[in-house]
């Protein structure tokens, strides 16, 4: 299961797309993937033109 998880660094705040897995060990984990980041004048999601790419091209 995916989902987004932002997440502030310095001044600015980042879009992440999460997804949980467990390791070997059988503890959660997380693998994340800079996915864009938030506009710090309007405070809208801006997303990096690769990630809508992928999303165009996988029908969502």
């Amino acid at each position: 299961m995916s989902f987004e998880v932002i997440q502030k660094v310095g001044k600015y705040q980042y879009i992440y797309l999460a997804v949980g897995y467990l390791n070997d060990g059988g503890k959660p984990r997380q693998h994340r993937t800079p996915i864009g980041k938030i506009d710090p004048a309007t405070g809208e999601k801006v997303y990096k033109q690769s990630y809508i790419d992928k999303c165009k091209a996988d029908g969502n």
